[in-house]
């Protein structure tokens, strides 16, 4: 199978991996109420290395598709968003290879360098979605393979913002867990959604599958001329 075809379907198989993983989780430790914990607190628990591992997965696939999307697209918006893919993927591995710092006994919380720097890995993939998001809807506008599928990665973008307020507004009113959880899934889905294009972007480029509109796939090129930005 063709790199440009590979990679995109293993970044696909890591978010779901990922999200099935969490998922078990869930069973796996019950007694975490997923309404107040926070996802990452699952890596003390039982199996918590799984987590920890599933996140490196993850960023890993991220990584490939952030490869993917660079080289099977063209202009400076999608050079841009394929950039902010891979803030998420480098996020992700460092989320996994870090554990966030808990609530102890007596309510209080000690800070170590761990902690902190997983805090910081979480932003890093928060700016990576938010700015990859929208970066990529433009760079699909601009894209005549993938124009149709423009108005959807828009919607994605702003569905990310929703459910990023929704996860800050959780916080407030005692459900953090149930905020974060609806996030993640949010962003998971619109990494499986930008995985299964760029995979087709890569078919069209080996002459595998139908292009778009009939016609032969060497002759599908984007909207923008080649050489400008």
């Amino acid at each position: 199978m063709n790199r440009s075809v590979l990679l995109p379907t293993a970044g696909v198989a890591a978010a779901l991996s990922l999200a099935g993983t969490i998922v078990a989780m869930h069973a796996v430790q019950p007694e975490l109420d997923p309404a107040t914990h926070f996802i990452s607190e699952y890596a003390y628990g039982q199996l918590g290395w799984l987590v920890q591992i599933a996140y490196v997965v993850a960023g890993a696939g991220v990584l490939g598709l952030a490869w993917s999307l660079g080289s099977a697209t063209q202009g400076r918006w999608s050079k841009a968003s394929a950039a902010s893919v891979l803030l998420v993927g480098l996020g992700l591995v460092a989320t996994g290879l870090t554990r966030i710092d808990v609530i102890q006994s007596d309510g209080s919380v000690v800070s170590t360098a761990s902690g902190t720097a997983h805090e910081l890995a979480g932003y890093v993939v928060l700016l990576g979605l938010v700015l990859g998001a929208f970066l990529l809807s433009s760079a699909f506008c601009r894209d005549r393979r993938l124009s149709t599928v423009a108005p959807a990665s828009r919607r994605f973008a702003w569905g990310l913002v929703a459910a990023f307020v929704v996860a800050v507004v959780s916080q407030g009113v005692g459900l953090a867990g149930v905020g974060q959880r609806l996030f993640l899934g949010t962003w998971l889905w619109w990494l499986v959604f930008v995985g299964l294009h760029v995979r087709e972007l890569g078919r069209r480029t080996i002459g595998v599958g139908p292009s778009p509109h009939g016609s032969p796939p060497d002759t599908a090129r984007p909207s923008r001329p080649a050489g400008s930005s």
